[in-house]
């Protein structure tokens, strides 16, 4: 345990006797601001969906326009159509 040093006056109206104030101020700034954290981001870095769904939407329709589903295709064009819309999406 360390001991901490503080300037004192000895207290007026202290009941017990040898109770020191400290004369040193406190900086009530510092308690203030202490501990405030933003726990939502700036608006301009909140992700914007109707952006993205509109992207989305206007990939898919001219991805799938004309094409029937087939079983055996559909694996490869899912994979396809995802790399495609997050490449979209982050570029």
């Amino acid at each position: 345990m360390t001991s901490q040093s503080f300037a004192t006056t000895p207290t007026e109206n202290s009941e017990l006797s040898g109770i020191e104030e400290p004369t040193t101020p406190v900086n009530l700034n510092i308690i203030k601001n202490e501990n405030k954290y933003n726990i939502r981001p700036q608006y301009s870095y909140k992700f914007k969906s109707d952006e993205i769904e509109t992207l989305i939407k206007t990939h898919l329709n001219e991805s799938l326009d004309g094409k029937v589903y087939d079983v055996a295709e559909s694996g490869n064009l899912s994979k396809n159509l995802t790399v495609e819309l997050l490449d979209k999406i982050k570029g």
